[in-house]
């Protein structure tokens, strides 16, 4: 429920504000690159917060931050209001999910925790796609009162934290068992590593394209419902991708997903930008969702595994897709800025 929320403000704000509001390019570039810079703040500190405060109060905190702020959204919405607004909502956002993480995957051995994050990424995945395909039909009926439903939604998903433990339950100490388990998995730090950096990647190339993906499907004369209808697409192929994981260990290991990851986003992402069908368009997007799918449970995996599912490995998971949200607008940014110095 809050990834159905929260990726209505964070990816259908970029509709709105290129359909409704008139806002260019490169102010929606320049909204998701200091949304990007919050959401790395508030993933790094997350784990500093919960030595002060049982974690069931941290993310009902956090949550309220959530729920307010698209009310002010409402209330005031100029470019400069968007900016502030939008950067503390994906501050309290970056800093939730590592808590999620944590509570997800937390006292289980591998394959327990390979499964249990399965179905966390295929919840919070599920809800993307149906919170894009939502985005046009909201936005084109109630323009700027789809905040609203962000804030309701919100809400309900403050219900089913209040019957959370009020620490997340760790295990006390690693199992011979578990020493066994790592063993299994050779290389796990070099694993671990190549993930991040497919996954980097991966929300580079995802915050360019939630960004620019609106004004492309503006310039081609695609309606509003049908465009947000075909950005979801990226989201139902990271879900198939999270469904396949999530039932088999086979990959555990494996460095060949790896290695193909980052070579086929770029190929979608070209077919996303460069080319004129929508055919092409969504034969892009189901590459970069299957794709981003292998690099996140990739990432999520090793950390937690080696971590012993640490709200502090979040923090990592949380930053380095952070991160990505930065680097991609910048990217974005200086291409537009080249194009216009450009006789």
């Amino acid at each position: 429920v809050l990834s159905l929320s929260v990726s209505l403000m964070i990816r259908g704000l970029f509709f709105l504000t290129r359909y409704q509001l008139g806002m260019t390019d490169l102010q929606n570039l320049i909204l998701a690159l200091l949304s990007g810079i919050t959401y790395i703040i508030g993933a790094q500190i997350s784990h500093r917060i919960e030595k002060n405060i049982s974690s069931r109060k941290v993310i009902l905190l956090l949550l309220l931050f959530q729920l307010i702020i698209p009310l002010l959204c409402y209330a005031y919405h100029s470019f400069m209001h968007l900016i502030v607004f939008f950067s503390i909502f994906t501050f309290a956002n970056g800093m939730t999910w590592p808590f999620a993480e944590s509570y997800a995957s937390a006292g289980l051995d591998r394959k327990a925790s390979s499964s249990s994050i399965g179905i966390y990424n295929i919840c919070w995945s599920s809800a993307v796609p149906l919170a894009m395909f939502l985005s046009g039909l909201l936005i084109s009926k109630y323009a700027i009162g789809f905040f609203t439903f962000v804030s309701f939604g919100v809400f309900i998903s403050m219900l089913p934290v209040l019957f959370l433990p009020e620490k997340i339950p760790h295990k006390e100490s690693s199992s011979e068992d578990d020493c066994v388990e790592n063993e299994k998995i050779a290389s796990i730090e070099q694993l671990l590593l190549s993930s991040r950096w497919s996954m980097f990647f991966s929300y580079c190339i995802i915050q360019l394209i939630n960004s620019l993906l609106p004004g492309r499907f503006y310039e081609l004369g695609i309606s509003l419902a049908i465009a947000g209808f075909a950005a979801g697409l990226i989201d139902l192929s990271r879900i198939a991708g999270f469904i396949f994981m999530s039932r088999t260990h086979c990959w555990h290991g494996n460095k060949i997903s790896l290695i193909l990851s980052s070579p086929a986003l770029a190929l979608g992402f070209i077919l996303c930008m460069f080319t004129t069908k929508l055919t092409h368009i969504i034969i892009g997007e189901l590459i970069i969702g299957l794709f981003a799918a292998v690099s996140y449970y990739s990432a999520l995996f090793y950390a937690m595994h080696m971590k012993n599912a640490s709200v502090n490995a979040g923090a990592v998971h949380e930053s380095v897709i952070g991160l990505g949200f930065v680097v991609g607008p910048i990217a974005g940014i200086l291409s537009e800025k080249i194009i216009q110095l450009q006789p």
